[in-house]
């Protein structure tokens, strides 16, 4: 009897819980279902415990620190050892910084045949002097230690070519159109929820008539957050008729910011903040638009989301989200630092229905044609399968 070829074993190794199940679940699902052997490593809360166990996908909790801490880290490397040497993953893929760095190390160790990292942005962007150098030189490491490198956008590929991160762009691989796992068109479709607007703002306690900007990510500095409540600020001067939606776990880095964050949202009735949803698509359908003032993203997946609901956005210009809007056709680009100025874009738009209109078209028919998840998937699996048949042809070289 032939022996049964046994599925090919995928490690996705993250810091950060949420990313896991807010941007790759639709991914690990498709994954899974081509017959791939998926196990999430990274740590856990409830939400991602909850998620896994719910669609039977195999887990190993390991903290891998978002900040250096050396005995963390190292504590976090010799645990990736064992359980990379243990499981004897075909391939291992990391996303966020630290875990690429560490489960790369840790990969080379064991002799895992297959390191791939997806790059979705650069920490050091905004970085100066030292500091930047330092997290600079932990990408090129990253792309050194690695077998091979993903990223999740076009300008973020020559980002780091322009940066002298990677020596040519040809060493650093883009699935598809870009995005890190695409949208999942059917679920984020305005046809689930037609005549149930007025409804749902209800449940959540709007029952103003406003026009309604949505924030959905984590709540932390480099998102951008308060320049956008400082954009509500300026809506509201005159008179009080946009209200914000912030949906997202708070991930603050400084506790001072933390604190300022809740004094404003408790203070300000235009500010509606709900925390984590497993259900973002009601918030993308209550909204009029999604505002997005990160000072860097590696692509900008909510934008896609929203798109897919024929949501437009408006954007910081900066690299990612360049590639997830199409300036002035899906949405606008805007100076992030300037909340007067995407006061005044949000206003406009908004207030011209025929643009709106011919905009959030545009940007759904974008959305449904060059980042659908089904196809996303797909292309990730031959990504992986091209992989594995350059490795087996050159062990059989050697």
């Amino acid at each position: 009897m032939t022996k049964a070829k046994r599925p090919i074993k995928i490690a996705r190794v993250s810091t950060i819980p949420f990313f896991v199940y807010s941007q790759l679940g639709k991914q690990l699902l498709d994954l899974q279902e081509k017959g791939f052997d998926v196990t999430v490593i990274s740590k856990s809360n409830n939400e991602l415990r909850e998620f896994l166990e719910k669609n039977k996908i195999n887990f190993i909790e390991i903290n891998i620190e978002r900040q250096v801490n050396l005995l963390k880290d190292l504590s976090a490397l010799l645990s990736l050892i064992k359980v990379f040497r243990k499981n004897k993953f075909d391939i291992i893929h990391s996303t966020t910084p630290k875990a690429g760095l560490i489960s790369a190390l840790a990969g080379l160790i064991a002799n895992s045949p297959i390191r791939v990292h997806t790059f979705t942005g650069q920490i050091w962007t905004d970085f100066k002097g030292f500091k930047r150098d330092f997290y600079k030189f932990i990408d090129w490491l990253i792309i050194k230690i690695n077998t091979r490198c993903l990223v999740d956008g076009h300008s973020q590929r020559e980002y780091l070519f322009k940066n002298a991160v990677v020596t040519s762009v040809d060493k650093i691989d883009i699935i598809g159109e870009g995005s890190l796992s695409g949208v999942d068109i059917e679920r984020f479709s305005v046809d689930s929820y037609k005549g149930e607007k007025e409804l749902i703002k209800e449940t959540l306690g709007i029952t103003e008539n406003i026009k309604l900007i949505l924030y959905l990510g984590r709540l932390t500095e480099d998102k951008g957050i308060f320049e956008l409540l400082l954009t509500l600020n300026f809506l509201n001067r005159k008179e009080k008729k946009y209200g914000l939606i912030i949906v997202g776990p708070q991930d603050f880095i400084n506790k001072e910011h933390q604190k300022k964050f809740q004094d404003i949202v408790d203070r300000d009735n235009m500010v509606f903040s709900y925390g984590y949803t497993s259900n973002p698509e009601k918030f993308y359908f209550i909204s009029d638009l999604l505002c997005l003032l990160s000072y860097r993203e590696g692509f900008g997946t909510v934008i896609i989301e929203a798109a897919a609901m024929g949501k437009p956005a408006i954007a910081s210009k900066v690299t990612g989200l360049i590639d997830s809007i199409k300036d002035g056709v899906t949405g606008i680009l805007v100076d992030n630092r300037n909340p007067e100025n995407v006061a005044q874009e949000i206003n406009n738009l908004l207030s011209d229905s025929k643009r709106y209109d011919e905009i959030s078209k545009n940007a759904r028919q974008r959305a449904i044609e060059k980042f659908n998840s089904n196809k996303h998937s797909c292309m990730l699996a031959k990504y992986y399968y091209y992989l594995l048949n350059k490795n087996n042809n050159k062990e059989e070289a050697s």
